[in-house]
């Protein structure tokens, strides 16, 4: 190529710059208008669920499943039955935990009693990298993150449907990210027929874009900006639609993952009738003492309202 010709090709591409620039930001900020909901794909089969392995331990029976959710991805789920398994249905807790942890969440409840707990994997990397690495991957983060409130909607609904779950105390707990995520899994599933009944949230935050900036280490703006673009799946777009019973859980020590603000606006915006309790310590996770309070916590809560076997 000539010099001219160079000088025309870099001429060429500094002139699509701003049109390229556009395109970005329009795609980037097009979920945050209209209905949340319409931004959220749902399944449009019924899950594919695999048993793939099946243990015995501590007097619990524990299926690890894998779940083809079709357009939705791939997620896995890990069931924890009393053993010998229920002759009957019993009460469930279905818990979205952290994205570290996911399905394996439910390992951490000391004392399940004759009640079932399914934990849910989410279809998400769990280790994205760093800023630039989750730009480069933007897309197809962005997508994972969409896809999570309807695939983990379409598992709670299969949990629902098998012969060991009582239909009718089928609790959603979200814990961590978690706590982020069920706000739209519940709008997902109540706008499919799901009952309406009471949901944990713990150790949650709302407000993507403070809690953005604080993940990513970066200033405020660049929370908002992140914030912009994954606005359907924020809780705020969806607590004010739903309605309770809801547990709302935060810590009241220092919490490293979820800044005081985010906590404070999420149980501001969790709808009546809702119970609100500060716990010692700063954020749950694995073998703890702040695990077990939140476990003791939530049971209690739950078997107040015949959500759960004592």
């Amino acid at each position: 190529m000539t010099g001219r010709g160079i000088a025309f090709a870099v001429t060429a591409a500094l002139a699509a710059l701003p049109a390229a620039a556009a395109a970005a930001a329009l795609w980037w900020c097009w979920p945050s208008l209209g209905d949340p909901l319409s931004h959220l794909p749902v399944a449009d089969a019924p899950l594919a669920v695999a048993l793939e392995s099946e243990e015995r331990d501590g007097g619990r029976v524990w299926r690890r499943l894998a779940v083809d959710g079709g357009r939705l991805g791939r997620a896995r789920l890990l069931v924890s039955l009393p053993d010998p398994p229920p002759a009957g249905p019993v009460p469930v807790q279905f818990v979205l935990g952290g994205l570290r942890t996911g399905e394996n969440s439910i390992r951490h409840v000391a004392r399940p009693g004759g009640n079932a707990l399914v934990g849910f994997g989410y279809p998400i990397e769990r280790r994205p990298g760093n800023i630039l690495a989750i730009a480069a991957k933007a897309p197809r983060l962005r997508a994972q993150v969409f896809a999570t409130p309807g695939l983990a909607a379409a598992a709670l609904a299969w949990t629902r449907g098998q012969g060991w779950a009582d239909p009718a105390r089928v609790t959603p707990v979200g814990v961590s990210l978690g706590a982020i995520f069920l706000p739209a899994v519940l709008r997902l599933d109540r706008a499919g027929g799901g009952a309406v009944g009471p949901a944990v949230m713990a150790y949650g935050g709302a407000g993507l874009d403070l809690l953005a900036a604080h993940w990513l280490g970066a200033p405020r703006p660049l929370g908002w900006l992140a914030a912009l673009g994954l606005a359907p799946a924020a809780p705020e777009a969806h607590l004010p639609l739903l309605a309770g019973p809801f547990l709302v859980v935060g810590g009241e020590g220092w919490d490293a993952l979820v800044p005081r603000e985010a906590a404070l606006r999420l149980a501001a915006l969790t709808p009546p009738p809702k119970t609100v309790l500060s716990l010692p310590g700063g954020h749950v996770g694995g073998e703890t003492e702040v695990t077990r309070r939140l476990a003791e916590a939530a049971g209690a809560w739950l078997a107040e309202r015949a959500a759960l076997l004592p």
